[in-house]
């Protein structure tokens, strides 16, 4: 029976206007290569996503000579929850997200995440701005987990959203984290990490995950010395199969 190594991705697609897959082996082998492009092709895939193992043997080469271009590293940060929770209370600069606060976090998400590998790739830049209004947009709306935002009396300037994973019931997530240029140096990021943390360890959380790119330093920074440990790491490459998408 013939490997699966191509799926669509709905939402992407639809977002995109372009039908967008992803590569579902991190560790392609020369020869699987060929049977990438066939059910690409297949499945009418325009622009292919590849989250490739940096354990893959010749990594570069192979990827450099089937069309994939290398956008940026994906780092995963971990970190145990396994103490008392703190009983101290949260930052005065940070609480919990209110309906008022949509506006002032949707033009931070515009404006801060140029490190995204959707920054990176020309063919998704000019759409990426609109990629992190609509996270954001979709992190506030979630059922389950909780935005904490920033403010230091002028309104939201921050944000952090926490969510459960969806298939470990003991484990939460860091989804975005965003401080306005304007509000840098403050101390924000730092104050919405605590909290996220906190709020994890009293909701009975083992531990929290978060990713991030290989090109945000200062996200890097900020989760280190949280005390978050590299749990894993992957490279991301694109490829286009419409001649239109360069």
């Amino acid at each position: 029976m013939t490997q699966d190594l191509v799926e669509t991705l709905e939402w992407d697609t639809q977002f995109f206007g372009i039908n967008v897959g992803r590569v579902t082996e991190p560790d392609l082998q020369p020869e699987q290569l060929k049977l990438v492009d066939d059910q690409s092709r297949e499945h009418g895939i325009q622009l292919l996503y590849w989250l490739a193992s940096p354990l893959c043997k010749n990594l570069g080469a192979l990827a450099n000579e089937s069309g994939f271009r290398f956008m940026d590293f994906r780092l995963e940060f971990d970190i145990r929850i396994d103490v008392e929770a703190d009983a101290s209370p949260s930052p005065s600069s940070i609480r919990a997200y209110e309906e008022k606060d949509l506006q002032s976090l949707v033009e931070i998400a515009h404006e801060v995440h140029t490190d995204s590998r959707f920054y990176l790739d020309p063919v998704f830049r000019d759409q990426s701005h609109r990629l992190f209004e609509k996270w954001i947009e979709r992190d506030v709306s979630r059922a389950h987990g909780i935005v904490f935002v920033a403010d230091i009396g002028e309104g939201a300037c921050g944000y952090c959203t926490c969510h459960p994973h969806p298939s470990q019931a003991d484990v939460g997530q860091i989804g975005l984290v965003g401080v306005h240029p304007q509000a840098a140096g403050k101390g924000l990021g730092k104050n919405l990490i605590s909290t996220a943390l906190r709020w994890f360890e009293n909701g009975g959380f083992q531990s929290v995950s978060v990713a991030t790119q290989g090109a945000n330093i200062a996200a890097q920074r900020l989760y280190q010395n949280a005390g978050f440990k590299t749990r894993s790491s992957g490279v991301w490459f694109h490829k286009a199969y419409c001649p239109t998408i360069t």
